[in-house]
C-alpha cells in the first residue's frame, strides 16, 4: 500500500500580529494526536493564498481518510480531501 496525500487549507488571521503558528493550532494538535505533522504545501512562499496550503503524509487510505474527517469541521480549516493519485495504480 502506498502513502496517501491529505491537502488542508486553513484560514490564516486577519490581523498581522497573530502568528501563523497559533493560527491553526487545533489542526496541529489535532494531527499531532495521531502521530502525523503538517507541513507547508508550498515552503518559502509568500503568496497569502499559497501559504494557507499544507499537507499531510498518511501510511493507507483509511489514516487518510481518518485525517480528513478530523479535521474538516475545526474552525480553522477551510477545506481538507484525500489527493487523488497523478496515476492509476
Amino acid at each position: 500500500m502506498r502513502a496517501m496525500e491529505v491537502i488542508i487549507q486553513v484560514s490564516m488571521p486577519s490581523e498581522p500580529a497573530a502568528a501563523a503558528d497559533t493560527a491553526f493550532s487545533d489542526v496541529r494538535a489535532v494531527l499531532a494526536g495521531l502521530g502525523l505533522p503538517l507541513e507547508p504545501l508550498h515552503p518559502g512562499s509568500t503568496d497569502p493564498t499559497l501559504s494557507t496550503y499544507f499537507h499531510v503524509w498518511a501510511a493507507d487510505p483509511e489514516t487518510a481518510h481518518r485525517v480528513v474527517s478530523a479535521v474538516r469541521d475545526l474552525p480553522s480549516v477551510r477545506t481538507a480531501y484525500v489527493k487523488p493519485p497523478a496515476a492509476p495504480a
